[in-house]
């Protein structure tokens, strides 16, 4: 993920309107199909951070160091076409790692 952050700050920082632009256009064509928003979803270790977070029992620093932390639950943003789709891919990927997710009115 911090990776992923780094990239995307280069990113913001640009100057270059056709780097910006070539990068805008790759992320639409991301946004408008599930099997490239599932990849990129994949690829940017979403899931393994999730996973990572729920079978350390809390944050992990860094500098590798736990963070206790009560995991109740789990918010994902999006509204394109392939948000559907990213949830049920998240929730799927964390289900085989064997974490139990619930409805929010389960959990209440």
């Amino acid at each position: 993920m911090q990776a992923t952050a780094l990239r995307n700050r280069q990113i913001l920082n640009q100057r270059d309107p056709a780097v910006r632009r070539a990068h805008h256009d790759e992320l639409r064509a991301t946004a408008g199909d599930a099997a490239k928003h599932r990849a990129f979803l994949l690829r940017t270790s979403m899931i393994q951070s999730l996973s990572g977070l729920l079978d350390a029992g809390g944050i992990v620093t860094t500098d590798s160091q736990r963070l206790p932390t009560r995991i109740d639950s789990i918010c994902v943003h999006g509204d394109g076409p392939g948000a559907v789709e990213a949830a049920r891919a998240i929730r799927t990927a964390l289900e085989a790692a064997g974490h139990r997710l619930v409805t929010l009115p389960e959990r209440v």
